[in-house]
Formats: C-alpha cells, structure tokens, sequence
C-alpha cells in the first residue's frame, strides 16, 4: 500500500490572489457590468506575453498572464485598465495609421481615470 504524503497541498498563489482581484471588480458598480460580458482566457499558451499583465482584445477576450504572482490589488487594477478599455471603445474608433500612438492616449486616459 502506497504511502500517504503529510505535505499540505501546494497552493497556487498566482492563481488565488487573481481571483481575489477578480472578485472585487465583480463586487464594483462600474466593473461588474464591464466584466459581464468580458471573457477571461488564463490559460498557458494564450496571447498575453510572458513579461505582460493582460492583453485584452476588440472582441472582449482578457487575455491574463497564467502565472503572474501578484497582489489581489494589482490584479484588479490590471482588470480594471483592462475593461475601460472595451468601455470607452478603445478598439472602436480612432487607431487610424498611429496605432502605437493611439494605443498610448487611450493608456493614458485609462490612467487618468483611475487615477
């Protein structure tokens, strides 16, 4: 008969303190509706670059770094930057033949808003 093992078992950090950050946009009167209709994609292998946060798309993907370890705090300041994106209609309107420069305003009114 295999032995039981006495370690805890391992705790996956990364993904507790994203779903904490998670669960307080959920609770925000903003947020909650941003997030409704968004769709989170955690998973290795999806689009967020190894050094990003998340890379969200026109289509409402949140592409969230798998493995990130951060504070429940910063994830939901990622999410929220994340979601003001799709709620000021970043992908809809402006990108014209500057889109690095387009991307940056809009950065910078997101920031700007949550100040």
């Amino acid at each position: 008969m295999p032995r039981k093992s006495t370690k805890p078992p391992k705790v996956d950090r990364a993904a507790e303190n994203f779903t904490k950050g998670d669960t307080a946009l959920w609770e925000h009167p903003l947020f909650g509706g941003l997030l409704a209709p968004a769709h989170g994609v955690r998973r290795l292998g999806n689009l967020c670059p190894h050094e990003g946060w998340i890379v969200v798309t026109a289509d409402g993907h949140l592409h969230v770094h798998p493995t990130r370890l951060a504070d429940p705090e910063e994830w939901t300041y990622a999410l929220a930057h994340a979601l003001l994106h799709l709620g000021f209609g970043h992908f809809t309107a402006g990108k014209g033949k500057r889109p690095r420069e387009w991307t940056a305003a809009c950065c910078s009114v997101v920031t700007s808003f949550l100040g």
